[in-house]
């Protein structure tokens, strides 16, 4: 009876092992360009990359051939969270008649992260719209920011009206752009937040604690504001981010930003 029992066992460690490695070691659909370097001979490129997804890390890139542009696959490391292998930095041959390079995104095909401008110049592309959004100034209702970083920041609505508002999870981040507001591009085509109603406190105060890096990655250098629905309506915080005159990033709250000079959209 041991006998058996201690065959089982190993038979279901060993269909364990083999679905860990089945299941891992996939193209990855959720691959992401953070930033790009060109050397300076322009013959190579170093990419950083990253996973929008919460668990896993890539351990490999491949060039899809029959194309004058480049066409990438990524691939994960071998079991279901294992950081073995793991890289988030690949250096790419670069050809004088390349002028696009994608990123494969399964279902879709591949998405496009880089192009050559009308000047040659490697550039990000963007595929962010402008806003549809016009944030109002509500009765008895402030918004206000701390604690920001370049993936996160606080979030305090102040709403001191006898029946006050209820807030909910959802929020967006934009970026002006020219005098002109635009939607950041998301990490993630599917996404959504939990459907909590939020009332004020006894200090007539709601607290959101934000940590964007799954959905927008960090933000680069420009001048942006968070939206928050508020029934029917949307309140809105500003904020920037620069660099001082020693490169050291910076970011700055609403009331100060505006003086600031940001780079345009990167």
């Amino acid at each position: 009876m041991k006998k058996k029992i201690i065959i089982i066992l190993l038979v279901l460690i060993l269909l364990v092992i083999m679905g860990l490695f089945l299941a891992t070691g996939r193209a990855r659909t959720d691959v992401y360009l953070g930033d790009f370097e060109l050397s300076k001979d322009g013959k190579t490129m170093t990419l950083k990359v990253g996973v929008s997804s919460s668990t896993g890390y890539i351990r490999k890139m491949k060039r899809s051939s029959g194309s004058t542009n480049y066409y990438y696959t990524f691939y994960s490391t071998f079991g279901f969270n294992s950081k073995l292998g793991a890289k988030d930095t690949f250096i790419i041959d670069i050809d004088n008649n390349v002028d696009e390079i994608y990123f494969y995104t399964g279902g879709k095909g591949y998405k496009k992260v880089l192009e050559k401008n009308d000047n040659g110049e490697w550039i990000k592309v963007s595929n962010s719209k402008e806003s549809n959004y016009k944030p109002t100034e509500l009765e008895n209702v402030n918004i206000d920011i701390s604690d920001i970083s370049l993936t996160g920041a606080t979030i305090i609505i102040k709403d001191t009206n006898k029946n006050p508002y209820t807030y909910g999870a959802w929020y967006k981040i934009e970026k002006q752009v020219d005098g002109k507001w635009y939607e950041v591009e998301t990490l993630l085509d599917n996404y959504g937040f939990n459907s909590i109603g939020y009332l004020p406190d006894e200090n007539n105060e709601v607290k959101f604690i934000m940590d964007w890096e799954w959905l927008y990655g960090e933000l680069p250098l420009g001048s942006y504001r968070i939206l928050k629905e508020v029934g029917s309506k949307y309140i809105s915080i500003e904020f920037g981010i620069a660099t001082t005159s020693n490169k050291k990033i910076e970011v700055i709250k609403s009331e100060y930003h505006n003086d600031i000079k940001f780079n345009k959209y990167l």
